[in-house]
């Protein structure tokens, strides 16, 4: 192999390699539903017969849309279910302080009152 050919053949190589696929998934999930959305308006504006030109039929869109409806709706879900356990986290976290706190409560009440062989029938390990 002479020298250029190889040199040729390397940057072949090469081009192959570093090609990457579209970034459009690099993007984020708004600017992609944006990007989705915008496409869609102008597919649904385009002419049936440009579409026919780029292989495209109106099936085709209508699942893309049906698609893209999909996502929001479950984009929604998914904030309001976040914005849920947000709240119910911070619910739980003031019941078991309750809870620890009642727990102490008694537990003090109950080391106050009785002897070591009583603390752990409760389940006290404690020595003292």
């Amino acid at each position: 192999m002479s020298e250029s050919t190889a040199s040729e053949t390397k940057s072949e190589t090469k081009k192959e390699v570093t090609t990457k696929p579209s970034k459009f998934k690099d993007r984020g999930f708004h600017n992609r539903v944006g990007l989705a959305q915008f496409l869609l308006r102008e597919l649904k504006e385009e002419e049936a017969q440009n579409l026919a030109n780029f292989g495209i039929q109106s099936q085709a869109i209508t699942d893309f849309e049906t698609v893209i409806n999909k996502v929001i709706a479950t984009d929604k879900k998914q904030e309001e279910t976040k914005a849920l356990l947000k709240t119910l986290s911070a619910d739980l976290r003031e019941e078991v302080d309750e809870m620890d706190t009642m727990y102490l409560t008694l537990k003090k009440k109950i080391k106050a009152e009785a002897d070591l062989v009583t603390w752990k029938k409760y389940g006290f390990a404690d020595k003292k």
